[in-house]
Parts: structure tokens; C-alpha cells; sequence
């Protein structure tokens, strides 16, 4: 892991970014104290769901929207 100072951070970003994308990772100090971590990001993970309104909510036997509105109505 590479240490860079935040305002170094700020001003070096397009080669940062590229490094990054290269794998490396950055540690950012501020008075010499670690302040952030850059890392590059993970591969997202896209959920495949079909039946997401029958699981999400327990609804005895009531349409998805009826237990939505009826969640809703002792908020607004």
C-alpha cells in the first residue's frame, strides 16, 4: 500500500485513478495521521430475484401492495 498525502491526493487524482485501476491501493494522511483508504472497487454482484415481492415481506396471503401501503400508512 502506497502512504500519499491528502492534498497530494487532491491534486495527482488522474494518476491516482490510474493506478488504481492497475490494483494499487493508497493510503491517505492528513498531519501525518491516516485519514483514507483508496482501494480499487470489487466486481459487482447483480442479484437475480424474480420473485422478490412474494419473499420480501410476509404478507399472509395479501397483494404486496396492500401490505406496502398499510406499512406506509402509520409513517406518513
Amino acid at each position: 500500500m502506497q502512504t500519499i498525502i491528502v492534498r497530494e491526493l487532491k491534486d495527482l487524482w488522474a494518476e491516482i485513478k490510474r493506478r488504481i485501476r492497475e490494483g494499487w491501493d493508497f493510503l491517505g494522511t492528513n498531519g501525518g495521521r491516516s485519514s483514507s483508504r483508496v482501494v480499487p472497487a470489487g466486481a459487482r454482484v447483480v442479484l437475480q430475484w424474480d420473485d422478490h415481492l412474494k419473499t420480501a415481506v410476509r404478507s399472509a396471503g395479501r397483494p404486496a401492495e396492500d401490505v406496502v401501503r398499510g406499512d406506509r400508512d402509520g409513517r406518513w
